[in-house]
């Protein structure tokens, strides 16, 4: 059974979920690349939570902004 990376399963994906820790999750996403995201649309679960979870790592806006500033082609529905 072949196995796909992260920018190829992405790249085909109609739909696909953010389930990372918030911390990591634009790098993350950053490394699959813009163009395989671009017009998937992303459903963020993730939540931006420091190691020890006490203190948020973007205190200042949501996870899901930044995502979407970083991927302005890619639908971004944060839950």
């Amino acid at each position: 059974m072949p196995v796909a990376g992260l920018d190829e399963t992405a790249a085909h994906a109609e739909v696909l979920v953010n389930a990372t820790p918030g911390g990591v999750s634009v790098d993350l996403l950053r490394s699959i690349g813009a163009p395989a995201l671009a017009g998937t649309l992303l459903i963020d679960v993730g939540v931006g939570l420091s190691d020890d979870f006490s203190a948020l790592t973007h205190p200042n806006s949501s996870l899901g902004e930044l995502i979407q500033e970083a991927f302005p082609l890619t639908p971004v529905v944060k839950t």
